[in-house]
């Protein structure tokens, strides 16, 4: 028992020690020159896109669950709504953005072996010799933007959208747009432990150092007029 605690607290130091170089490097990115704070928070996030992109391939149909509003962690979902019930994050209009599936990160949920293979075996310029494989966004496809992070998460037509990822190809208007820049009044995170701001408490671990950075990289996103959000306007 001695030693796994051990164990688990030298993966927590070091999992500090990454947190916080990843943070160094974005205040030094900020001062440098803010507008490229998007493109490092996709470095931040690809390696765990592709981890839920891979995740049927490599466990089979079922191997992923729900991505969004777990991201951060469930205990935020404490924070995104009223005691009434009513989501506390600003809707802006859709219909003004416009995502990259070659850039924006783009969280799909790939449940299906068979479709997955299928959609990637067909979806993409480059595998006919004709349009009949170009990606195109239709009425299944739903996604859902978290701002100030630029963050897409796919609500439905996770496999063709997967594929649109894969072969670098597409834009999609989402289906939802909404603000979430009011949490960085209410938690942050030292890489370590999510607190409540007001109060100070410890809310709950980390679980992944990178996701933490990435909600602080926002912070420092959200203090500059340039944002994510200047990338996916129309």
């Amino acid at each position: 028992m001695l030693m796994l605690k051990k164990i688990e607290n030298m993966l927590k130091n070091k999992n500090k020690q990454k947190f916080d170089h990843l943070m160094r490097v974005a205040n030094d990115i900020q001062a440098r020159n803010p507008r490229a704070l998007p493109d490092f928070l996709n470095l931040v996030l690809r390696p765990i896109q592709a981890e839920g992109n891979l995740a049927v391939a490599e466990r089979g149909t079922g191997a992923i669950s729900s991505a969004n509003f777990f991201f951060f962690g469930k205990f935020i979902l404490d924070y995104l709504y009223s005691s009434d019930g009513d989501l506390l994050g600003n809707y802006l209009n859709a219909a003004e953005y416009k995502l990259s599936l070659s850039y924006h990160i783009v969280f799909t949920r790939p449940w299906n072996l068979e479709r997955y293979v299928c959609n990637l075996s067909y979806i993409g310029r480059h595998k006919a010799s004709d349009e009949s494989c170009n990606w195109r966004q239709d009425d299944n496809h739903n996604v859902e933007v978290w701002l100030p992070w630029g963050i897409g998460f796919v609500c439905s037509g996770n496999h063709s959208l997967l594929a649109g990822i894969a072969a670098s190809e597409g834009y999609i208007i989402p289906s939802a747009v909404i603000d979430y820049s009011y949490l960085f009044k209410e938690i942050y995170s030292d890489g370590v432990w999510w607190f409540d701001h007001k109060s100070g408490r410890k809310i709950q671990k980390v679980t992944h150092y990178r996701i933490a950075a990435a909600f602080e990289i926002g912070r420092l996103m959200n203090n500059n007029i340039y944002t994510a959000e200047a990338l996916m306007k129309k």
